[in-house]
This record gives C-alpha cells, structure tokens and sequence, in this order.
C-alpha cells in the first residue's frame, strides 16, 4: 500500500541514497484498484519527502501517463526527465495480433503531448522485431514510428514460449530475416541516441555517481536525462552529484 511505499523511500532517503526508481510490472496501473488512490499521486507524495534529489520511473505504458503526470513532471525539480513507454510494434495490425490495446496514432499522438510539455526530455522504448506475419511494410511502419518518437530503443526478437497463442500463429519469422531487422533498429537507436545527447554537449549537467571505475580512474553515473557519463577523478565519489560542463568523449554508449 501506499504507507508502505513512502515508508521504505523514506528509510531509503535517511539511508543516504540519492536516487529512488519506481519499478514494477504495470507500474503506472497503481491505485487503480483502490479508493482515491493514482500513480500521478503516488509519485508526487514521493517527489516531496524532504531529502530525496531524484526519483526515476522506470518503466509506464502510454495509456498510464495522464496530463496531470506530464504536468507534475514538468513543474518537479526531483522527477528524472526520462521516460521508458514500450511501443513494442509500430505496425497496427501487428499490434492487433500482440492484442495490444493502443494504435500507432494514439502512441504518437501521446509523445507528441509528452514532448510539448517537456521539450528536452528522453523517451525510450522496447520493440519486438519477427512478431509471427509481420511483414516488411509492417516493419517500416515501426521504423517511422520510431525515428518520429524515441531517443533510444531497447530491441528484442520475437522468440516463441511454448504454449502461448503467438507459438502457435502461422507466418513465423525467418531467423535471418529477425536478425536483420534487429540490426537495423539498433542501427537507428544508435543513431538517435547521438542526435539526442548532442544537444547537451559543452553544456553544464549534473551527474549522479554510481560507480567508480578504479582502472580507467573514472567516477561514472547518469544524469536526469539517462546520459550516462564518466567523469576522469583520482578518487571515487559514488552517491554525489556533480556538476560539469559535458564533453562529447564523457559520454558513454548505450
């Protein structure tokens, strides 16, 4: 419950940890079986826990993003600027036969909503490429979608669990045909990767500190916006923000 929820950020906060990452399995479907209780809620009774400097969704379907959680994100200065909303195919009929309940025009629609509000904001997303029937103009339609809404794509090819109804649909992929078409996602990810931290390169940002690589002598951690950076330092300083001004070789690939 929700007691539960604030009581560990809170033991969490006076632990000294920074940064809290709010996961789960349909994490943005909390409060929905509940009275007088949303996820837009939850996060910003979270936001406001006097100690805490970030606080990361992990993952949210499209349709669990409301305009009062684009908003709260927007006027916190706690709230990470990244979002994770899987798209998992751009194809309507596809995402028919995956019995998703939204359409490539609703999910663009949404982001288009996203980004109007939060203009630098990161947005990734997962795609499933060889879905049994898709077809190549399906897989273009899922290339367009994704040059026109994401920054980063997390890819996966479709692999058949015995016993499920995907198992068992005719027209399943080649394993040829999955591999290239995953190699070519991660080819755009790439690509659009670079356009997005490009736009912060020679600009201050603030890095959270994860880890520290003893060997290389770099201290290493993200930003609010998911750029992962190293920062050259003779000595570690996992667990502080540091402020810098953004180099293109500090960033590091994803």
């Amino acid at each position: 419950n929700k007691e539960d929820v604030l009581k560990e950020a809170q033991f969490l906060i006076e632990k000294g940890y920074k940064e809290i990452v709010l996961t789960g399995i349909h994490v943005g479907g909390y409060g929905q079986d509940l009275e007088d209780e949303s996820f837009t809620s939850l996060v910003r009774q979270l936001s406001e826990i006097k100690g805490l400097s970030s606080l990361r969704i992990s993952s949210i379907e499209e349709s669990e993003i409301d305009d009062e959680l684009i908003e709260l994100i927007a006027t916190s200065d706690v709230i990470a600027n990244h979002l994770h909303i899987p798209l998992q195919a751009g194809s309507n009929e596809v995402l028919k036969r995956m019995n998703r309940k939204y359409t490539k025009e609703q999910f663009i629609e949404k982001i288009a909503k996203i980004r109007s509000k939060l203009p630098g904001i990161a947005i990734s997303t997962d795609i499933i490429v060889g879905f049994p029937g898709e077809t190549e103009e399906d897989f273009k339609d899922t290339i367009e979608v994704a040059k026109e809404c994401f920054d980063m794509i997390h890819v996966f090819p479709f692999s058949a669990r015995s016993g499920t109804g995907a198992a068992r649909m005719k027209d399943q992929i080649d394993p040829r045909v999955k591999s290239e078409r995953v190699e070519k996602l991660l080819a755009l990810s790439k690509e659009l990767w670079e356009n997005y931290t490009s736009k912060f390169i020679n600009k201050e940002v603030n890095v959270l500190i994860e880890r520290y690589d003893d060997e290389n002598h770099l201290n290493i951690g993200h930003t609010s916006n998911y750029l992962e950076v190293a920062i050259p330092s003779d000595s570690a300083r996992i667990g502080e923000y540091i402020k810098i001004l953004l180099t293109k070789n500090m960033i590091l690939s994803k």
